[in-house]
């Protein structure tokens, strides 16, 4: 078998099946949607999509800590492309993702269920997952942080992102 026909079988296994009863059947610009998703992660190929996700994954974790920030899971238990940073004590979270929205241009999410006001949701998920969306996120995120009450070392999670990110070089 083909590197490639394993590669689209493995991404057959990920893709959840449909549910057995639907209000409604799949769009035609739906279907070119999902078909346009398969390419472009048969194009890179899964091995290459997770190491990036990784590796966006760690500079993003030493961005935080630069900052003073942390990730709420443990280590083993993290996702790569979705990510729960702690809100730090006396910040109003809901502030800060409102001044990331308006200022910034960017959305992340706020927690949910017994996590509500104590977490970001921050997605570093499919072709926005880059160098630079990270890198622009952290310095956002610290000018957010800022105009909402909350100083940290100006430029520190960028630059402690930029320094994992040369680290770990990108996988061919």
């Amino acid at each position: 078998m083909a590197a490639e026909e394993r590669e689209m079988r493995t991404v057959a296994v990920l893709v959840p099946p449909l549910p057995s009863v639907m209000v409604r059947s799949p769009t035609e610009r739906e279907g070119r949607l999902a078909g346009l998703v398969m390419v472009t992660v048969e194009e890179e190929g899964l091995p290459s999509r997770w190491a990036r996700h990784e590796r966006h994954h760690f500079a993003l974790a030493a961005g935080l800590e630069a900052m003073g920030l942390s990730l709420l899971p443990p280590p083993a238990e993290r996702l790569w492309t979705l990510n729960a940073v702690r809100v730090p004590p006396g910040v109003d979270e809901a502030a800060v993702r409102k001044t990331l929205l308006t200022t910034f241009n960017l959305e992340i999410g706020a927690g949910l269920g017994p996590l509500a006001g104590r977490i970001w949701r921050v997605g570093l998920m499919g072709a926005s997952s880059t160098p630079q969306t990270l890198l622009q996120f952290l310095a956002a995120l610290e000018g957010a942080l800022e105009a909402n009450g909350h100083t940290t070392r100006s430029g520190a999670g960028a630059a402690a992102a930029a320094a994992a990110l040369r680290q770990v070089p990108v996988s061919a």
